[in-house]
């Protein structure tokens, strides 16, 4: 009697091996599109209330403005974000952050994309809207903050 494996039992073999590898490897896949998508919202969320912490003491501070149409900006990291905020609020000149394909002064290519809208609602309280999301993954990056603050 002849020991060992025929041809059809070794191609089986290698043909259920490579479907559990298969699926391993697009579980592993799947897994790491989810880890990086989360690290993505967490900054989005991040700096969403970086903008509304900004928004909210420069209010604070008695700087108001009002805008009937969300503005939008472009930035790279949190430096980025200050230099925008303020500059809404005090100066409205964020030209340099207008452009999606632009970089900051620092030379970096921007990631991230803002809106942030202000209206005042009663006497001194200023109803300030934000959303950032990432250039690229709009849909699955989106975070939102709404808050309501008065001008002392």
């Amino acid at each position: 009697m002849k020991k060992g494996f025929t041809l059809i039992e070794v191609i089986a073999a290698i043909a259920i091996f490579s479907i559990a590898i298969l699926a391993i490897s697009m579980a592993f896949s799947t897994s790491l599109n989810i880890s990086q998508m989360n690290d993505i919202k967490q900054d989005t969320s991040q700096y969403a209330q970086a903008i509304t912490e900004k928004s909210k003491n420069l209010i604070d501070a008695g700087s108001t403005k009002t805008y009937d149409d969300p503005i939008v900006f472009y930035f790279y990291d949190i430096d980025d974000i200050n230099t925008c905020v303020e500059n809404i609020f005090n100066s409205d000149d964020i030209s340099g952050y207008k452009n999606q394909n632009g970089n900051n002064e620092d030379g970096n290519k921007f990631k991230y994309a803002a809106s942030i809208k202000i209206a005042e609602t009663d006497s001194s309280i200023y109803e300030v809207n934000v959303s950032v999301w990432k250039i690229g993954k709009e849909t699955q990056s989106k975070s939102v903050r709404d808050i309501y603050e008065g001008s002392d």
